[in-house]
């Protein structure tokens, strides 16, 4: 079945979208666990788990019955609960391995940078979800802001561009914020940012000082290297492995990058000479928009990639999961089926994919 596309909710503006646009004319999210129960038990490869394809809305409850507003990023945990950053309506949501939704932080409608407990703290420009160790949810708005598992909202010290970038940092109305979050067995957070400036990954551990992992500030390339002498774009995509390892969707670069524990920056595939969304080996594959990502357990990287969910290998090979070049329809059933455009992508340990599209969540059983 088809469905229309649903109007742009005023708040949702994504430098994805932007890219995709400009590609055309020239996606915490992460997390390995156990499969949430699907409230239509779907035979098919793609179905609908939540929400509902141009329903935009704020309703609690069952999957089926529950309205979210724009999607920016969805995380997995072990036990099959996930996280939705729901922009829309500013506020993080749950939907728990029963299929049952609630609010984890926020409140619908309000709009602010103010930390607290659950209902208390407020958001306002919900990017890229990552759930780290401890069961606490990282989510880039404006800064990078932590959730516990009981809903309680703090903000992540220097987690903002840092001075030598115009000294913005994490104001409200600022150009540059907090892009997309990952967070690694060790306890470090790790972050991208927006602007031009802001062409680094930035690591935040858990004890010590805020640095610049990867990438030069000011200095915009699709160099490898290690750390500062690598060379990254702005408005880049992260999501880590099981052994320390960080992925980037980078997406002006129109590459997928591999950042090793010690900051070694190397390119697993695609390359800015390909122009079009071509399957192949490392380089030789084609990116339009690399976005939202995740990693399996066997170092497998699902990537949204405009209107196509990507499969990239541990051996750096491409092919085309899911999704129709150019069309922001959905279309359940068979693979590949259509994804409309992808705002969060997360992969479960018995290997499902769970897609946040159109203010919806789809699930792709993977073959």
């Amino acid at each position: 079945m088809m469905f229309k596309s649903a109007s742009m909710n005023i708040f949702a503006f994504s430098p994805v979208a932007i890219v995709a646009a400009m590609l055309t004319a020239c996606g915490g999210g992460s997390g390995n666990g156990n499969a949430p129960t699907s409230p239509d038990k779907p035979t098919t490869a793609i179905s609908l788990f939540a929400g509902a394809v141009d329903g935009n809305g704020y309703i609690d409850g069952k999957a089926d019955v529950a309205r979210f507003g724009q999607i920016n990023g969805i995380a997995l945990d072990q036990a099959g609960n996930l996280y939705v950053a729901d922009d829309g309506n500013h506020v993080i949501r749950k939907i728990s391995a029963a299929g049952d939704v609630t609010t984890l932080a926020g409140t619908a409608g309000q709009i602010g940078l103010d930390d607290g407990d659950g209902a208390v703290a407020r958001f306002n420009n919900l990017r890229g979800l990552t759930l780290g160790t401890g069961n606490n949810l990282y989510v880039a708005d404006f800064s990078v802001r932590k959730i516990s598992s009981t809903g309680k909202v703090s903000t992540l010290d220097g987690s903002g561009p840092p001075a030598q970038w115009n000294g913005q940092g994490p104001t409200f109305g600022t150009p540059y914020r907090a892009q997309s979050v990952a967070a690694d067995i060790a306890g470090n957070v790790f972050a991208t940012y927006t602007g031009y400036p802001n062409t680094v990954v930035q690591k935040i551990p858990a004890t010590g000082p805020v640095s610049n992992f990867a990438g030069s500030p000011n200095n915009s390339s699709s160099t490898d290297g290690t750390g500062t002498a690598a060379r990254l774009s702005n408005d880049g995509y992260l999501a880590a492995d099981s052994s320390g390892n960080i992925y980037l969707a980078d997406t002006y670069n129109r590459n997928l990058r591999k950042i090793t524990a010690a900051g070694v920056v190397s390119t697993i595939a695609g390359s800015m000479s390909v122009t079009n969304q071509v399957d192949g080996q490392g380089l030789a594959a084609g990116f339009a928009a690399p976005a939202y990502l995740t990693v399996d357990t066997a170092g497998v990287v699902y990537m949204v990639d405009q209107n196509l969910i990507r499969r990239i290998s541990a051996s750096g090979a491409t092919t085309t999961l899911a999704g129709k070049i150019g069309s922001s329809d959905v279309q359940l059933g068979a693979l590949p089926g259509a994804v409309g455009t992808p705002a969060g992508i997360a992969v479960s340990a018995d290997g499902n994919l769970y897609v946040a599209s159109r203010n919806a969540i789809l699930k792709i059983k993977l073959p």
